[in-house]
């Protein structure tokens, strides 16, 4: 019986407890498992390594998905499901917090959060958003070609639009935080980055409409219209490759941290010792003989204007140097680049000496060839393992049953069970598909 077993079990691992093997657990009469029996099967199955750890709490979910029949005892076809319900992810949902404070108010608005929860809310949301695209690329094309100043003063109709938009995003922010409740909206990235991005436009407008008079032109409100399109981008999601590939992406930026931070000393090292030597060397005064130096050399004397014509504002590579600690360290990371890191040199050795060339050389071996390939082999492992632990994860889990679990808890009320069919709509996927709360 369960009390049989007060001392823990031998530790075990996957070749010693294979899935095939057969499980003697004494049963009352042969056919019927109870919770105390189950509760013994995983203090084993949680010394095992073949099988995911269970708390009491996920043991008594899974024990109520096997008994159907809601009699406290699973029985031998039920008890033959085991290893599909292993598959199961249990996620909590949190209360709404409204719902606490306003009771009365949360019942009076049950149609008001269907329809906000609803896949037509979504699809007018994602209306309105493509619309905007599609209207903010046509206003801005000019500015694109350079027919017109970005710096030109915005229309009046503009910004009230702008405003409007704002508001009506704000809004559903609201709305949705309202319905799905605060910790239940900002579980889910997708609702994280739309929230970022409507409080960004929402300020901007307000900022707009409160000081009009340090509003003298329509860049701020320009790059306020250009981000609120990206939330457009959360569609590609719904492709698998693509949310595949995004939620590695994210894996491997978080999981290869000591290559950058390699790389960033590096470059620390290399910009403080830049700024002590090179410091003052590059500059525009045309009564220090570095400046006439600097004439007859790439670095001087290029171009990048349109059509590389003479740009007194754009001439030469002066704003790269090493004049102070951040202007250095954007000049290291076009060297790391390999961005034309032979003009600088050779206008470090127009200003210098010859000896200039080994700072570069040396940066090029450490910072380019040694620190920067760790990087790239670092994240090209990285992301090849875990595209391909993340793609069996996927296929184990269609192996099971599909379920998808939700427990709702909050004070005072008992957990509740939403059980969902397969991942590909055939009902017949889950043996169990109205198993008893």
């Amino acid at each position: 019986d369960a009390g049989a077993s007060a001392s823990a079990p031998p530790l075990m691992n996957a070749k010693s407890f294979p899935i095939s093997a057969s499980i003697d657990l004494p049963v009352d009469d042969g056919r019927r498992v109870r919770a105390a029996q189950f509760a013994v099967l995983f203090r084993y199955l949680n010394h095992d390594l073949a099988f995911p750890f269970m708390t009491k709490q996920q043991q008594g979910v899974l024990f109520t998905v096997l008994d159907s029949r809601g009699d406290g005892a699973i029985e031998g076809a039920e008890f033959r499901n085991f290893l599909h319900v292993l598959n199961l992810r249990i996620r909590r949902e949190d209360e709404s917090v409204f719902e606490e404070i306003t009771p009365e108010l949360w019942q009076r608005t049950s149609l008001l959060r269907r329809i906000v929860q609803s896949d037509a809310f979504e699809a007018f949301i994602d209306l309105v958003l493509t619309v905007t695209f599609v209207a903010i690329f046509i206003k801005l094309w000019p500015f694109l070609l350079g027919t017109k100043n970005e710096g030109e003063e915005v229309e009046g109709w503009e910004t009230g639009l702008e405003v409007l938009l704002s508001l009506l995003f704000s809004a559903e922010a609201l709305l949705k935080i309202f319905a799905l409740g605060v910790r239940n909206y900002f579980n889910k990235n997708t609702h994280r980055f739309d929230f970022v991005v409507t409080l960004l436009c929402f300020l901007a407008s307000f900022y707009v409409i409160s000081e009009p008079e340090d509003f003298s032109n329509g860049r701020m409100l320009r790059y306020c219209v250009l981000v609120r399109p990206l939330r457009v981008l959360r569609h590609l999601g719904r492709f698998e490759r693509c949310g595949l590939i995004v939620g590695v992406i994210f894996k491997v930026l978080t999981s290869v941290k000591e290559p950058f931070v390699l790389i960033f000393a590096t470059s620390m090292l290399f910009c403080a010792f830049g700024c002590d030597v090179f410091g003052g060397k590059i500059n525009k005064d045309p009564t220090r003989d570095e400046f006439h130096d600097l004439l007859n050399t790439r670095y001087g004397t290029n171009t990048y204007g349109p059509d590389d014509e003479y740009d007194e504002d754009n001439f030469g590579y002066y704003t790269l140097n090493f004049n102070d600690f951040a202007g250095g360290m954007i000049m290291l990371f076009c060297c790391l680049v390999e961005n034309n890191w032979d003009v600088y040199n050779e206008g470090y050795v127009a200003v210098t000496t010859k000896a200039a060339r080994w700072y570069f050389q040396a940066y090029y071996i450490l910072g380019t060839l040694f620190a920067f390939n760790i990087i790239v082999s670092s994240v090209v492992n990285k992301f090849t393992a875990e595209y391909r632990r993340i793609r069996a994860e996927a296929k184990a889990e269609g192996i099971g049953i599909g379920l998808a679990m939700t427990q709702r808890g909050g004070s005072g009320i008992p957990p509740q069970f939403r059980i969902d069919t397969g991942a590909d709509g055939d009902p017949n996927a889950n043996p169990n598909p109205n198993p008893k709360p």
